[in-house]
């Protein structure tokens, strides 16, 4: 319900992620919450730093998964 674009078919939680990285035999490297808004604006980096202490990085609109395979 949150991408009503027709080419998003399903919204994945960062935890969601993880855990598909992990099954397919990925080591995850780092992953978290970013961006205040979708698009940011110029106080994002601010906002980032302020909420994290708090545990509110939940609310932040993008999500980043590192993640590698050995060969």
């Amino acid at each position: 319900g949150i991408l009503n674009e027709t080419g998003h078919q399903t919204a994945l939680s960062l935890n969601d992620l993880d855990l598909l990285c992990r099954a397919a035999g990925f080591q995850v490297i780092e992953k978290k919450r970013f961006m205040f808004s979708p698009i940011g604006f110029p106080a994002e980096r601010f906002l980032e730093r302020a909420l994290g202490p708090f545990g509110l990085k939940w609310i932040m609109a993008n999500q980043l998964l590192v993640a590698r395979k050995d060969e």
